[in-house]
């Protein structure tokens, strides 16, 4: 018995490599809980949801984190670094090691991350992430995968409206190859990413939720009720109010959601203003084929409405303000009307009016003091650069910042959160 003891207890001081091969080999569940990753393609709704999600007292969403990126690019440094250190019995074995170690660098990182925030689950939504689906599913095959779709025409109208001065990077390669005709480019985009995320739920059913875009904002207690329990999380319709409400890290994701201040459907339809005609059929036939699946109606059988022309809230033609508008009298007396919400908007930002320079405006808030004066400024937190008609229509009131992003004529740079709360102070309900 002695022998036998004093071997084993060997074995455990000096561990055969064969022994330090198999403890990377279970390279699940090392988290405290399960990681959520949301698929989908671009301009679907992943943004609204990661919020949602990141409003949950035990989830942590971020901006894009481009884990799928990542894990690619680990898992192929560690293949050709430290994996060459051992030899191998099997190509499956390496692997194994492989994704393991792989698996060990990114849980770390991202429960360091969900410690600092309090929570015990986090969830990356990175719409390029389906790119690695495969293999984020070999590394992480315990996660949760949310497979968001909306409506393929609802999709394609915000990826060109979002786009005015030119296309993402996730849709830039589907507009070179199709020119001419960017509907065209944004139905196969949405084309071939919806079958990816379609045949990923058919090889990993127990894995996957499917979810609409519709039914999220149209019917969110009954549809986030289903998630959180797929999620195996508790649910509480009171997360729907803390949304808007919380703040959340800042990242590349759909900044329109910021603008916003409850869950809507004004998005759903928007798509019958894309003309199905310059759609080709065989492209038609794939969409109708998928909407069948997902419960979508098929799109040929649309018509564009007429197009009228748009009036205010009053039902009174818009109208642009009188000469001799002052953007600087405007943001005086929006710090004389709203004392109490700019203590919260500490920092100095610069307003540029592109194509009316003499309209550009300097702000700075102080802790007790705010000024604005006239030009530029050398040095600012932050800059919002926005068309002469933007301005007018946000300063009047009939043009909200959301349609003002949407149509690419206010954009930021610099400290994204302060832009944000700069305009939403100056410019929301104006």
């Amino acid at each position: 018995m002695q022998v036998a003891d004093s071997k084993a207890s060997e074995t455990r001081e000096h561990p055969s490599k064969e022994q330090r091969l198999d403890e990377n080999l279970p390279f699940v569940a090392r988290s405290v809980h399960s990681p959520i990753f949301i698929f989908s393609s671009e301009r679907s709704g992943s943004t609204l949801l990661r919020y949602i999600l990141d409003s949950h007292g035990d989830i942590c969403s971020p901006g894009q984190l481009y884990l799928g990126t990542l894990s690619e690019a680990l898992s192929t440094t560690i293949h050709f670094s430290v994996a060459q250190l051992h030899q191998f019995e099997s190509e499956q074995v390496c692997e194994k090691f492989v994704l393991g170690e792989t698996r060990k660098i990114i849980d770390a990182l991202m429960q360091n991350y969900a410690s600092g925030k309090k929570k015990r689950v986090w969830c990356d939504k990175t719409t390029m992430n389906l790119q690695q689906r495969d293999l984020l599913v070999k590394i992480f095959p315990d996660a949760r995968y949310l497979c968001l779709y909306r409506h393929c025409l609802d999709v394609v109208h915000s990826c060109i409206k979002f786009s005015p001065l030119g296309f993402m990077p996730e849709l830039a390669s589907y507009v070179t190859r199709e020119p001419t005709n960017f509907v065209a480019a944004m139905v196969e985009s949405w084309v071939e990413k919806t079958e990816q995320l379609l045949a990923f739920e058919l090889n990993h059913p127990e894995l996957v939720f499917r979810l609409t875009y519709e039914d999220m904002v149209r019917e969110p207690k009954r549809t986030l009720s289903e998630v959180f329990d797929f999620l195996q999380l508790s649910w509480d319709e009171s997360l729907l109010h803390d949304v808007f409400s919380q703040p959340h890290d800042q990242g590349s994701g759909d900044l329109k959601v910021q603008f916003s201040s409850s869950i809507h459907t004004d998005s759903v339809g928007t798509g019958i203003d894309i003309p199905v005609s310059s759609i080709p059929q065989q492209l038609i036939e794939k969409v109708n084929r998928l909407h069948q699946i997902l419960g979508f109606p098929a799109i040929d059988g649309m018509s564009n409405p007429v197009v009228v022309e748009q009036k205010s809230e009053s039902g009174k033609l818009r109208e642009a303000p009188q000469e001799g508008f002052s953007f600087y009298a405007y943001l005086t007396s929006k710090l004389e009307e709203r004392q109490e919400s700019r203590k919260k908007l500490l920092g100095r930002c610069q307003f540029i009016v592109q194509g009316n320079p003499h309209q550009s405006c300097f702000t700075e808030i102080l802790q007790q003091e705010a000024r604005i004066k006239l030009g530029l400024e050398e040095q600012s937190d932050c800059t919002i650069s926005l068309t002469q008609s933007a301005l007018l229509g946000l300063c009047t009131g009939q043009v909200s910042l959301m349609e003002a992003y949407e149509g690419g004529e206010i954009s930021a740079q610099g400290d994204l959160t302060m832009a944000i709360a700069m305009a939403k102070h100056f410019f929301a309900d104006a």
